[in-house]
């Protein structure tokens, strides 16, 4: 396991779900939908370029169609490539955070880490199933379990092709509760990967569906907006292109049709 696979699964460990009581709004119905859901529904601070007022004004559209939130503490990456063992910044920064004062608010918090779920399910290494047994053995402290997941990386062509066991299948021998905590659908057309913005809302709808399949504790649409890469032109070679068209707004905030997916969902009580 390298330095970045633990430090990325160090961080989700860290991060805090801080919820909220949002007000939910009229929002059209797409499809039949579940009477209830069981997950709470979010997304992240990070906005389309860097502009504090239209970071706020992201803020307040997205907490509308939200209970929940999720927050993430960077590392120090230069430390990092210093060769400072993540280990050590672990224990020196985050330990604290997440074993005291977070139960001191909230005596029943559970501890994560996260895992791909593309990778689980050998989507790059010849299509063999993998699982995550490696990980509860490199993490026994987990008491919930984070998904990532990307299927348009990971060569499914259409949302529809995605298994509805693709996260329910990764803890089918365990209790472990699971929360998505990051994922998405491109709504954009890059090299050879082929996408549109009618995919992108066909995805939102039918990863609701997955999970249902796993009674998922919550699902975090980690960039509401898209990210602006005019504003901000990533380096030669920087993978940040993959991901920039994963909002559920246009980088001016204005709605795509993946929005009114995500809103229907959203507007179902949860159990």
């Amino acid at each position: 396991m390298n330095a970045r696979t633990v430090t990325q699964r160090i961080l989700l460990a860290a991060a805090l779900l801080l919820f909220m009581s949002c007000k939910k709004d009229d929002t059209q119905t797409l499809q039949p939908q579940p009477a209830t859901r069981t997950y709470r529904m979010g997304f992240s601070g990070i906005p389309p370029r860097a502009d504090i007022n239209l970071a706020i004004a992201s803020i307040d559209l997205w907490s509308r169609r939200a209970d929940a939130a999720i927050i993430s503490f960077e590392m120090r990456w230069g430390e990092l490539l210093d060769g400072v063992p993540p280990e050590t910044l672990v224990v020196r920064e985050q330990l604290g955070l997440a074993a005291s004062d977070v139960r001191a608010r909230n005596a029943t918090v559970k501890l994560s880490v996260s895992v791909q779920v593309d990778y689980a399910w050998g989507r790059f290494s010849g299509g063999v199933f993998q699982g995550v047994a490696t990980d509860f053995n490199d993490f026994p402290l987990i008491q919930e379990l984070g998904l990532s997941s990307y299927p348009y990386l990971a060569g499914y062509a259409e949302p529809e092709q995605i298994p509805l066991n693709y996260y329910s299948r990764l803890v089918e021998s365990r209790t472990v509760p699971v929360m998505v905590t990051e994922g998405g659908w491109s709504s954009a057309t890059l090299d050879t990967i082929v996408s549109s913005l009618d995919e992108q809302r066909r995805y939102i709808a039918h990863q609701m569906k997955l999970l249902d399949a796993v009674k998922a504790q919550a699902v975090f649409q980690l960039t509401f907006t898209d990210l602006d890469l005019v504003a901000h032109p990533p380096p030669p070679g920087s993978i940040v292109p993959l991901f920039a068209r994963c909002g559920l707004v246009d980088v001016n905030l204005n709605p795509k049709p993946a929005l009114s997916a995500w809103d229907s969902v959203f507007a179902i009580s949860r159990r």
